[in-house]
């Protein structure tokens, strides 16, 4: 690739798989001496061609949910959709008590199953929906190697119209994103406000590096500050904008830092549903406050404060939001903070190209 290829970005936001040869060769499951049978044919130890998510038990109102939690990157937005239909308590998946692990494949299994059954309980049979839907199954079947989408920087609900969102709607699931341009940074809102990141690509691409004093430069340099201003395509504005237009106590999609989470509003937080494997075993640990700088709060599945992630947990005596007492941070949250930190620097669900 020479400097003018790498200098202009192909303006698409994608999932994909980042790791190397042999971080890929290592996320297969391999012959072990360990045979664990999760009731879905030869044990896994047996099979070579295996992709897997953990899964985690939770109770939300006092019922049991299993949530699935992601070991590689690329499949965050099946678990992302997954996650949310079985928390709105739209799609049951009845699990071993001891089943941790689950692979990928049943995973889509059970959504085109239930993306098929939608059109049963429809009374919208028309010729246009009918369509909709085969696109959505056959969108969903590569849900987990990815979801491609183009956002607008307008309004934390705009997304150009895909296939892609046609699933989404299809399930009635809500998404979300908070890369939202203020409109009171006056120059940047008229230029650059309704665009979409597509949109905002060919802003910064009109330039032909030549001379600074053309429409052409000024965009490219109001399109590269805001995307340098905010590196996790989270703003400020976008952040209270999606405070105030989240529905409350809803479950929904949030897309954010190129990856795809489960999320839910209460009074002026939202809280982003925690899927790291690292977090597989910390049943304490469920939510995670969505913050400018990326590291929140976790929160427990009653919403009570665990400990606050991204500074020093020693020092930390956390409170909960009805009374004083609070666990203290133990050994095994600090391990678990040094993982997802090592995860955030290593790998990436989603990026754009």
């Amino acid at each position: 690739m020479d400097s003018d290829e790498a200098h202009m970005p192909n303006p698409s936001v994608s999932c994909t798989n980042t790791s190397s040869a042999n971080d890929s060769e290592s996320t297969r499951v391999k012959d072990t001496d360990n045979s664990t049978d999760l009731g879905m044919g030869p044990p896994i130890s047996a099979r070579t061609d295996v992709v897997l998510s953990g899964v985690k038990y939770i109770e939300l109102g006092g019922v049991r949910y299993p949530i699935f939690t992601q070991l590689l990157s690329g499949p965050c937005p099946l678990l992302a959709i997954m996650n949310a239909l079985v928390l709105q308590g739209r799609l049951h998946i009845e699990l071993p008590p001891e089943q941790d692990m689950i692979e990928n494949e049943t995973l889509l299994i059970h959504l085109l199953t239930f993306t098929t059954n939608l059109s049963k309980s429809s009374n919208d049979q028309n010729d246009e929906y009918k369509l909709l839907l085969n696109e959505s199954v056959e969108i969903a079947s590569t849900l987990s190697k990815g979801l491609n989408l183009n956002v607008y920087f307008s309004g934390v609900s705009k997304f150009e119209y895909t296939k892609e969102i046609g699933l989404l709607d299809i399930l009635d699931l809500r998404l979300y994103h908070g890369w939202i341009i203020d409109p009171n940074e006056t120059e940047l809102y008229e230029q650059c406000g309704k665009c979409s990141y597509n949109e905002l690509m060919m802003k910064m691409c009109g330039w032909d590096g030549k001379g600074t004093e053309s429409q052409e430069y000024r965009n490219y340099v109001l399109a590269t500050n805001f995307l340098n201003e905010y590196p996790t395509q989270l703003s400020k504005y976008g952040l209270e904008l999606l405070k105030d237009s989240i529905p409350e106590n809803i479950i929904s999609l949030f897309f954010r830092n190129d990856h795809f989470s489960t999320i839910i509003r209460r009074g002026q937080k939202l809280y982003s549903l925690v899927t790291d494997y690292g977090y597989q075993n910390d049943r304490n640990i469920v939510w995670e406050t969505v913050t400018l700088k990326g590291a929140g709060t976790f929160y427990n599945s009653r919403f009570e404060t665990v400990y606050q992630s991204g500074i020093d947990q020693g020092s930390i005596s956390s409170s909960t939001e009805t009374n004083n007492t609070t666990p203290t941070v133990t050994e095994s949250q600090n391990a678990h903070s040094a993982t997802r930190q090592q995860k955030n620097q290593n790998d990436i669900d989603c990026y754009i190209l």
